[in-house]
């Protein structure tokens, strides 16, 4: 019997880092809500509700604002780049 040595593949030992979406400093909530029970919104509920200090941006084209955090139309209007996006 022969055993083999596998080695993985290069992408995975190449100190590729998980920090942006494990611990993110942006998010983008895209179709956000204040619908109760929506995606959308408990995501950014959660996100307040457990003290997230990093940028919030919410995606809802037919809405100004939720619950008092402006709102763009599209992922085009982003300022910035974010680490992590949720679609909601």
């Amino acid at each position: 019997m022969t055993v083999e040595t596998l080695n993985p593949p290069a992408s995975l030992t190449t100190g590729v880092s998980l920090d942006r979406l494990l611990r993110p400093r942006s998010v983008v909530i895209v179709g956000a809500s204040d619908k109760p029970g929506a995606l959308g919104a408990s995501v950014l509920s959660n996100l307040a509700r457990n003290g997230f200090s990093g940028d919030i941006h919410l995606i809802n084209p037919k809405r100004p604002e939720i619950g008092g955090r402006p709102c763009l139309p599209s992922v085009d209007a982003l300022p910035d780049s974010v680490d992590v996006a949720v679609l909601a």
